[in-house]
């Protein structure tokens, strides 16, 4: 069954009965800090949602994708052969490697990349386990928790490469600290769902080995009080809009 994202412009095949990718992906694909050549490593990429959509921004802004590769790591093997699939059916093929392998097995090399994206599982290991073995991966740390998923996206971040993480804002304390003091000119935007509550989401970006300040943004609202979309957020979600968290005021 395939879903459709960015206003059509990639086209998500996805299992039925699993987790279905969407939203996070987009907002991290559409936020990230364009890159114009390099190395990309898309941690936890599940059916590749976030990796085929940042590549799809970067050839709207123009950029040369032929310069961009993007390393995607994988452990479920139902959700690898999904992403090359996809991968096919937009015709990515010459911009992606697969590794299907437990993040923590992966063995990649230290310094290897210009930026990681990822969109790890939200949950910690003790969380209630669903009977849906690709829900649980998606959804539920296990052998590789949160520090150590971390560890290993500083581990092979090239020096002044990037890191954009999208998560739970309840774990914001705990990846600031997992972070530290290896990644500096962090930038927090959190992510509002509906107007009038709290922050649900975050996105964390920062540099490796940089030594500027934190910044905060102001919350991006995604629905009015009307529970609709607001024109920015669609645009952002049809591809016509993104955030760049290092735009000097």
């Amino acid at each position: 069954m395939a879903d459709y994202l960015l206003n059509k412009k990639v086209k998500l095949n996805q299992p039925i009965d699993s987790f279905r990718t969407g939203l996070d992906a987009v907002l991290l694909a559409m936020i990230a800090p364009k890159i114009k050549s390099g190395k990309i490593c898309d941690m936890g990429a599940g059916v590749g949602a976030l990796g085929l959509c940042y590549l799809t921004r970067l050839a709207n802004n123009n950029i040369d994708i032929d310069k961009i590769n993007i390393t995607g790591i994988e452990k479920s093997k139902v959700f690898t052969q999904y992403y090359s699939k996809n991968i096919d059916c937009n015709k990515f093929n010459n911009n992606f490697n697969i590794i299907n392998n437990d993040i923590i097995n992966s063995d990649l090399k230290k310094s290897s990349f210009d930026m990681v994206i990822t969109n790890p599982p939200f949950e910690k290991d003790s969380a209630y386990k669903s009977d849906n073995d690709l829900k649980n991966i998606a959804n539920i740390e296990s052998t590789c928790d949160l520090k150590s998923w971390i560890k290993i996206a500083i581990n092979i971040t090239k020096q002044n490469g990037y890191i954009a993480i999208i998560h739970k804002m309840e774990r914001l304390d705990e990846i600031l600290h997992y972070l530290y003091p290896n990644i500096g000119a962090i930038r927090i935007l959190p992510i509002i769902t509906k107007f009038g509550f709290n922050p649900k989401r975050v996105i964390i970006v920062g540099v490796k080995n940089s030594k500027s300040s934190l910044k905060m943004h102001n919350p991006l609202i995604l629905s009015d009080i009307a529970k609709k979309y607001t024109d920015f957020t669609n645009k952002i979600l049809f591809g016509e809009a993104e955030i760049d968290l290092y735009k000097k005021d």
